[in-house]
């Protein structure tokens, strides 16, 4: 049954891409877009934690969160979006230009 794939196909295709990320951004190269691969989803966990908790903190003391405290998880958020964002725009154009068949005909 499909229902019972699902959850195998998807562990199994997090776990590949994972593999490639690692081997081709920290083992082979090592590109800015590997420090945006580290930096987005930590600033995102970051901000959504710090952002959740400080919610959920003056949502029980009835005293409204600072503006410092919403622009810091607000902004934690944003970089960490904007650095997976252009991680994900370097990984589509770092593509072969030209077929390797050709050159190893020669």
């Amino acid at each position: 049954r499909i229902g019972k794939v699902i959850p195998i196909f998807t562990a199994k295709h997090l776990r590949n891409f994972c593999a490639r990320l690692f081997y081709c951004y920290f083992l082979r190269d090592f590109h800015l877009a590997s420090i945006e691969w580290l930096a987005g989803p930590l600033l995102m966990i970051f901000g959504g934690s710090y952002g959740a908790s400080h919610w959920y903190a003056s949502s029980v003391t009835g005293i409204e969160a600072s503006a410092g405290t919403v622009m810091l998880a607000g902004l934690s958020l944003i970089v960490g979006l904007q650095l997976l964002l252009s991680a994900i725009g370097f990984d589509i154009d770092n593509q072969p230009r030209m077929a390797i068949h050709t050159v190893l005909d020669q």
